[in-house]
């Protein structure tokens, strides 16, 4: 894919995104698929959920281990927003033919969001309307189970991951207030809306890393869906960001192939 069209999603991504802020937002899913004991994988990348940072070291012929952080942290004139979120975890892994790789992990994760929104509505021959939006989540835990398949030559990696997450936010807010202009502007209604605190997400993605044998550029783009019957209420209200992507660099270490 080129870098132009990268660019392009993941501005119309934060569009689709723009309108309040983001009770979840996914990080990209770290793939480790290695092909030998000791290989050691480091990466960084960015994209829709921040600066992400991931590793992950086979510690025998068929285990690995990974952990991975990322963040987003952004102030403007009508935007606060912060998010954190890391994991540890690992699985098993194996080969098949000579260049087929395969993996399944189960990961825990701790996370945190708050955010203060401001968004101008459209009104013809007068002063638009206001809206504020503000979230707030002390804390939420994350559990996944993933099933991960690749491809791995020396110049280009590609692979599929399927993704289930259980997420829990025992103590989270969001309020939507409407600001209206009767003389001066002033907030006219103030509402919460009623939230599931534990939800579960259905997160499948690509990637495909590019380059030489033990250093590549790195590309990765998903999607996030929540699967209770909750969901249209996080779809509307544009609760979780839909589509996550990454752009970055990841380096192997200690590959025999």
């Amino acid at each position: 894919m080129k870098i132009s069209k990268i660019i392009l999603f993941i501005f119309i991504s934060g569009m689709l995104t723009a309108c309040s802020p983001n009770i979840y937002i996914p990080s990209p899913t770290n793939i480790p698929l290695p092909g030998n004991k000791s290989e050691l994988k480091i990466g960084g990348s960015l994209g829709t959920a921040g600066l992400n940072f991931e590793g992950s070291y086979a510690i025998d012929t068929h285990i690995v281990i990974l952990a991975d952080y990322a963040f987003n942290n952004s102030t403007d004139s009508n935007t606060y927003s912060n998010n954190n979120y890391g994991e540890i975890g690992g699985g098993y892994y194996t080969k098949f033919d000579e260049h087929g790789r395969f993996e399944l992990l189960g990961t825990v994760g701790l996370g945190s969001v708050s955010a203060n929104q401001f968004y101008k509505g459209f009104n013809i021959g007068g002063p638009p309307p206001l809206y504020r939006y503000i979230v707030s989540n002390e804390n939420y835990n994350k559990f996944s189970l993933q099933g991960d398949i690749g491809m791995t030559r020396k110049i280009i990696e590609i692979g599929f991951s399927a993704k289930f997450s259980f997420i829990s936010m025992p103590n989270i807010t969001y309020h939507k207030q409407d600001v209206g202009y009767y003389g001066g502007y002033h907030v006219y209604s103030d509402t919460s809306l009623s939230i599931a605190n534990n939800e579960f997400f259905f997160e499948p993605c690509y990637y495909i890393n590019l380059g030489i044998k033990n250093v590549k550029l790195h590309f990765c783009e998903g999607l996030s869906f929540p699967m209770s019957s909750n969901n249209e209420l996080w779809l509307f209200n544009n609760l979780d960001t839909r589509f996550f992507v990454a752009f970055g660099l990841t380096i192997d270490l200690f590959r025999k192939d």
